[in-house]
């Protein structure tokens, strides 16, 4: 049954040693021994705490968002408690906002929410509600952005003398006015 279902991938190679004598006890224990021995649990939980600790946030795009980053971490701590750590209960939640709360860079320009986040006692032990409150938190942010037009500046009319057609001369017109040319700059907001 295991060749069957194992045929044409990586693992089928472990077990090809054991279709001579048809041992699919054998087979078996070579494939758990494997995937669930102690050295691929050992380098699990380093791979799974190194993604955590080098995961950050530093603003929407729209390649990676908050709940993609979120996602990502949750990911991370599913399989921890898989693999037993801390004798199967994973990462506590205290760890977990503090590993949240720290991956977040400046440049995703929520300070005020960081300061919030750290002094208040309930956030820092309820990863939950954490998450939920920096969502609130990025959705208002993007509703502030979307309302003033950040990234985007408004056109702003100057007015210059053309130099090239001044009343002193060569280039000026009929009456030797200057003539007065509109340009425009943009502007932000902010």
């Amino acid at each position: 049954m295991l060749k069957s279902i194992l045929l044409s991938t990586q693992p089928y190679n472990l077990i090809d040693s054991c279709d001579a004598t048809r041992d699919g006890r054998k087979a078996w224990k070579m494939l758990k021994s494997y995937y669930e021995g102690e050295d691929n649990v050992d380098s699990t939980i380093q791979e799974n705490l190194s993604r955590i600790r080098n995961l950050f946030y530093d603003g929407e795009s729209p390649k990676f968002n908050f709940n993609r980053f979120v996602g990502i971490q949750m990911e991370c701590y599913k399989r921890l408690r898989d693999v037993g750590y801390r004798n199967g209960k994973g990462v506590d939640d205290a760890t977990m906002c503090t590993d949240l709360v720290s991956s977040i860079l400046a440049s995703a320009q929520l300070e005020v929410a960081l300061s919030l986040a750290r002094n208040k006692g309930t956030l820092a032990s309820d990863y939950e509600r954490l998450v939920q409150f920096f969502k609130a938190e990025i959705d208002a942010k993007n509703r502030r952005t979307k309302m003033f037009g950040r990234g985007r500046g408004r056109e702003i009319p100057a007015l210059t003398a053309n130099p090239h057609n001044g009343p002193t001369g060569d280039k000026g017109n009929k009456k030797g006015e200057a003539e007065v040319g509109v340009k425009t700059r943009m502007v932000r907001p902010f």
